[in-house]
């Protein structure tokens, strides 16, 4: 699969609950989060959130 190299780390520290990986919720969380720290981080040096590639 073409997601296994980033799943892969995260289902070996979150075992399968109950039958249900929950290691894609983890990532996109993950994802977010990154995701919200460099919106303030290119606040915080006045660049426009809009103008960074990829946020």
């Amino acid at each position: 699969q073409i997601t296994e190299p980033v799943m892969a780390p995260f289902r070996k520290a979150l075992p399968p609950m109950g039958g249900m990986d929950f290691s894609p919720i983890l990532v996109f969380i993950l994802i977010n989060i990154i995701q919200i720290a460099l919106r303030h981080m290119a606040q915080g040096v006045g660049l426009h959130p809009a103008l960074v590639i990829g946020i």
